[in-house]
């Protein structure tokens, strides 16, 4: 489950117990609304007042870990659960790195315009800057304005490793 999320929830009555997410006070959820990294569950010191991880027991969600992130004023998350045993050292660590790839891959690709994405995917295809002008129709300097929006989003260093980055993450449909 990767999530995006930006509430405006008063805090201060869901630490009292208040209602949240249909009358039911998570406090997992709440961790990921006050803090970003990693957490195991049973780490969570929030009470459970509503008993939400006891509820959740029943469908096998016994052992699990929340995983929060704040990108580009996105909040995102990921909880993975399972009914044997807690996840380990290791098991964190290897979530905790892919979720981080996931969630700047997606909102990477959602920082970019389609203007830029245009600009990257003329490169791609091996036109220099005033071929790709010529293309889309616009002045060279606005390419180059462009590239340079994309570089600074998808944080590369070059135009070359910004389009390499794109492909990689299959930023573009053909």
């Amino acid at each position: 489950l990767l999530s995006h999320s930006s509430s405006s929830i008063r805090l201060e009555s869901l630490l009292q117990g208040g209602p949240l997410f249909r009358g039911q006070a998570n406090p997992v959820l709440l961790w990921h609304m006050m803090h970003t990294g990693d957490i195991r569950w049973s780490d969570i010191t929030f009470p459970d007042v509503r008993g939400v991880l006891k509820a959740a027991e029943k469908f096998g969600l016994k052992y699990g870990a929340m995983f929060s992130r704040r990108t580009r004023g996105k909040a995102s998350f990921l909880s993975a659960a399972r009914p044997d045993r807690e996840i380990n050292d290791s098991e964190m660590a290897e979530i905790s790195a892919k979720f981080s790839i996931w969630v700047e891959a997606v909102l990477a690709k959602a920082s970019l315009t389609e203007n830029e994405l245009a600009v990257l995917k003329a490169f791609r295809d091996g036109l220099g800057q005033r071929d790709t002008a010529d293309l889309l129709g616009i002045a060279e300097t606005t390419v180059k304005q462009r590239a340079l929006r994309a570089c600074n989003k998808l944080g590369a260093a070059s135009r070359t490793q910004a389009v390499a980055i794109a492909v990689q993450r299959q930023y573009f449909e053909d």
